[in-house]
């Protein structure tokens, strides 16, 4: 953004995501940490399960000038909006893998509560949310793509959701180059990777074919 990319960060990440995973990337949804908040507990919060405890002793505060320690215990949680966020940014004890399995989780959790109420049956309401949220939110889509978005989605609400996270124990391993930590993808090539995200409602992984 601050060289001025066409469409700012969110569009510059797209481009080069579209790259990596050889796969169109038409839109993009950016929203902040109060907006994520916001959308939470407009929901009356959301329902993980927790699978193991654990406790980021390096969290961040509010000020971002010292550590703010944020513990779970395993099971299922009620989470509000606060919690969540807490929930999804935590990594210091875990990995980044693992908080993309939470985040990805919350993700699920948040359309698994939208469907109990009907939220998605009511594209007033999301666009209504979509107002409320106002600053918090900035996305690529327009009004008309957003409805009919919206009725691809609830074609789709009692299929199992698929999932993919990107970690060491299968598509990448891990290295250092020039005394940096740098991930790369396995046989150094992404075509595996290209290979999995094309074809991931597969029941059986490419390269296990």
């Amino acid at each position: 953004e601050v060289n001025d990319f066409p469409g700012g960060g969110s569009a510059f990440v797209a481009a080069h995501l579209s790259d990596l995973l050889a796969q169109p990337i038409h839109y993009y949804v950016r929203l902040d940490f109060s907006g994520f908040e916001q959308i939470i507990d407009e929901l009356g919060g959301v329902d993980i399960f927790v699978e193991s405890a654990f406790t980021d002793y390096q969290f961040p505060d509010r000020e971002l000038i010292g550590y703010e320690p944020v513990s779970f215990e395993a099971g299922w949680q009620h989470m509000d909006g606060e919690t969540a966020l807490y929930y999804v940014r935590a990594r210091f004890t875990t990995s980044d893998f693992d908080r993309a399995r939470r985040q990805q989780e919350v993700i699920l959790a948040v359309r698994d509560k939208a469907l109990s109420l009907n939220f998605l049956g009511n594209p007033t309401k999301i666009v209504g949310m979509l107002d409320i949220l106002g600053r918090h939110v900035r996305t690529d889509i327009n009004g008309d793509d957003l409805r009919s978005l919206i009725g691809d989605v609830r074609k789709v609400t009692n299929k199992e959701p698929k999932q993919l996270v990107l970690d060491t124990t299968e598509l990448l391993y891990s290295t250092s180059v020039n005394g940096s930590y740098v991930l790369l993808p396995k046989g150094n090539t992404f075509e595996t990777i290209r290979a999995r995200a094309r074809n991931i409602f597969e029941a059986v992984a490419p390269m296990e074919q």
